[in-house]
């Protein structure tokens, strides 16, 4: 059985793949140098099982300070890390340490030398073994950033805001983008193909939404009729002073409408469209 496995994980290893959802610096003299080990490790996902295991807020806070001593903040950390280990996010930050820095198991006695390790590979070259040498991904999908690195990343572009604008001042950005004055439904809908095919033309791949965090998945049926009424709602105080910054919550029977139009043009374009789906 264990020789069947390594054979099995020995073609694996080699397999070119792409990376379908990331959300790396889109250029790696962009990465953050104002860190360290525990903040750029405890910055997303496995915070959530440390925070689960019972290390307070507060404490989580003083973890991310760089600033404070490594060891001290280890300290604080260490035995919520011990509970957590073993969960998915857990084991894969000790499998990427044994990988990159060649070390065991992120631990007391090997946080001060993979922390040595992790800021000597804030220098060129770290995407490229790890991305490329490493785990031979051919390319990522990088969401939202249409300038990227295109040795490593292809862009993902979300019209999301055209969906579900939030206020006025959004109206105000794909204006001034567009360089298109906004007065109704159709203007909308034509600004909305206009920033698609830009988005394109720079190099975009796919679209993707996120709006499963703030609405439902179910998008119906909606008459364009309908959908310019919940239009019309948006603009009845546009001339306000303070219309620019005042927050309105589109109709959903707007939202529907829209999602199905941009649908349209993925499909029409022959774009594969990524969904968030929420945690």
């Amino acid at each position: 059985m264990n020789k069947i496995f390594e054979e099995i994980f020995n073609y694996m290893k080699d397999l070119e793949i792409i990376d379908t959802h990331e959300h790396l610096p889109a250029f790696e003299n962009e990465r953050e140098k104002d860190t360290d080990v525990l903040k750029e490790y405890l910055t997303h996902y496995f915070n959530r099982d440390l925070i689960s295991a019972g290390l307070s807020i507060d404490d989580y806070q003083k973890v991310l300070n760089n600033k404070v001593s490594l060891i001290k903040r280890w300290e604080l950390v260490e035995p919520y890390w011990e509970v957590a280990r073993n969960t998915g996010y857990g084991r894969a930050l000790d499998l990427s340490v044994k990988a990159l820095y060649g070390v065991e198991k992120i631990h007391r006695s090997t946080i001060e030398y993979l922390n040595k390790a992790f800021l000597d590979s804030l220098k060129p070259g770290h995407f490229k073994k790890v991305l490329k040498e490493k785990s031979k991904i051919k390319v990522s999908l990088l969401d939202s950033n249409l300038e990227c690195d295109k040795s490593f990343f292809r862009s993902v572009y979300r019209l999301d805001n055209f969906i579900y604008p939030n206020t006025g001042d959004d109206i105000e950005q794909i204006e001034k983008e567009s360089a298109i004055k906004i007065c109704s439904l159709g203007d909308w809908l034509k600004v909305c193909e206009i920033m698609l095919d830009k988005a394109l033309s720079l190099g975009a791949v796919a679209l993707k939404s996120g709006l499963a965090y703030r609405r439902t998945l179910k998008y119906e049926r909606v008459s364009k009729n309908e959908a310019e009424n919940g239009f019309n709602e948006i603009f009845k105080v546009k001339h306000s002073p303070d219309w620019e910054n005042q927050a309105f919550m589109v109709g959903k029977k707007f939202q529907d409408y829209m999602m199905h139009f941009v649908l349209g043009f993925a499909n029409k374009r022959n774009l594969t469209f990524q969904f968030h789906t929420g945690m």
